[in-house]
């Protein structure tokens, strides 16, 4: 394949190129390159694929199923531009060791259409599960996540165990921060006094949740200086204090571009996903954050509990599943609300997006960049073209979107992942099983 006339754009720069794709890696960069088959990218922009760190495909809990499996999900993902994801496993039975579930997620990720991997995920802490920690990394899981709420919140103790082994293993440590007995606090508060609208989801866990549950983490990392990543990131002081504590930050486009009105909204039920939606200053926080250096990445969290499954819980917040969907939406909207409205540069926009996401987790230089001998793996995106956002030309077989109606600037023209199209003019062309489960 060869992409013609197109303006590259790699981490570090911006420039006119055509680039020629052979055995499925990038073979040439450079100008007037011929073959007679190409695509033309002229006026475009020719990104690398996008890689969404942050997924919960196939996600079963007390509330349901998602609704987009590893099918449906990574075909919605592939249509926006994302070449890879990175799936943050649901908890297996209560005795379970840490293969167990990565083994399931194999079976569930045959029919994932772009490349994949998984973080495994903690739910206890002891000489087993320490061991088994060298197992995972042997099997190209280098990435971990726990949790501080939830039905397994580690204790400070514990997690200070865990990070001075993956310390060791050299591998990455994840993690959902929200204090757990101030989270039941305020659940049980609000129920007792009948509480119970979505608006009040965000009063049961407010920022003070968050920045508690850190400040208990940045105790342990004083000590043990382990590579951290905190996910789904909210507000500008837990943003600020987990750099300040060399932690990776990442946010989520929810929570640049929403703000907790929504909860008061008549389908305020949809925007019921934890940590909640904030004010919207936390928002332009954030957005100053990102200029400033202090958010290296931007995931979704896609986890696409469908309206009707939703909707029965509209006076009873506290039972309602969690999540939306979000996977196909990111690099377009990252691109319309940051590049378009020149709030950050192309460049920043390829850091946030793809190579500091490989770069953490153990990708790169194979993915998350344009370089000779990566995989050719591009999103190639026009800027003339604009559009109103509907759930009726998404691709993902969730029944709502957040963002209907957003205007957005830019259109994905084709997505190709090591040099195969995944997504071209409008119409998703993937073949289910396409994906290759990647070793980190």
């Amino acid at each position: 394949m060869l992409i013609k006339n197109g303006t590259i754009v790699t981490s570090e720069r911006v420039f006119k190129a055509d680039i020629l794709i052979k055995d499925g890696v990038i073979d040439k960069i450079g100008m007037n390159l011929e073959k007679d088959d190409y695509i033309d990218a002229e006026g475009m922009f020719v990104f690398p694929g996008a890689i969404d760190v942050h997924t919960h495909f196939g996600l079963e809990t007390k509330a349901g199923k998602t609704a987009d499996d590893f099918y449906t999900g990574t075909v919605a993902a592939a249509s926006g531009g994302t070449t890879t994801i990175i799936d943050h496993l649901a908890f297996g039975p209560k005795d379970a060791n840490l293969m167990h579930q990565v083994n399931k997620y194999h079976e569930y990720a045959t029919d994932s259409v772009i490349d994949y991997s998984f973080h495994g995920v903690i739910q206890r802490v002891d000489e087993d599960i320490l061991n088994e920690l060298a197992v995972l990394k042997s099997n190209g899981i280098s990435s971990v996540k726990f949790y501080t709420t939830y039905d397994y919140p580690l204790k400070t103790r514990e997690i200070k165990k865990l990070l001075k082994r993956t310390k060791e293993l050299g591998m990455v440590a994840t993690f959902h921060a929200e204090k757990d007995n101030l989270v039941r606090t305020y659940r049980r508060l609000l129920k007792r006094r009948r509480k119970l609208t979505p608006y009040y989801h965000a009063k049961s866990r407010p920022a003070e949740v968050e920045i508690k549950a850190l400040e208990d983490i940045v105790t342990v990392q004083r000590s043990v200086k382990a590579p951290l990543y905190m996910v789904h990131t909210t507000t500008k002081k837990a943003m600020k204090l987990a750099k300040r504590h060399k932690i990776y930050v990442e946010t989520c486009p929810q929570y640049l571009l929403l703000d907790e009105d929504y909860l008061n909204r008549e389908d305020g039920v949809k925007y019921i996903f934890s940590p909640p939606l904030r004010k919207h200053k936390e928002s332009l926080a954030l957005w100053e954050g990102i200029n400033k250096g202090l958010v290296d990445v931007i995931a979704t969290d896609h986890c696409a509990f469908n309206y009707t499954q939703k909707k029965p819980f509209e006076n009873n917040f506290l039972d309602c599943p969690n999540g939306i969907p979000g996977v196909e939406l990111r690099p377009l909207l990252m691109f319309s609300e940051g590049v378009a409205k020149k709030r950050i540069t192309p460049e920043k926009y390829v850091q946030l997006i793809s190579t500091n996401p490989a770069k953490i987790f153990g990708l790169y230089p194979k993915k998350g960049d344009i370089l000779l001998g990566s995989d050719a793996d591009f999103m190639i995106l026009d800027p003339r073209k604009k559009s109103k956002i509907t759930v009726d030309e998404l691709h993902s077989v969730s029944d709502y979107t957040p963002y209907e109606g957003v205007e957005v600037f830019g259109e994905i023209y084709a997505t190709i992942q090591r040099g195969n199209l995944l997504f071209y003019k409008g119409e998703p062309i993937a073949r289910r099983g396409q994906g290759e489960f990647l070793k980190r």
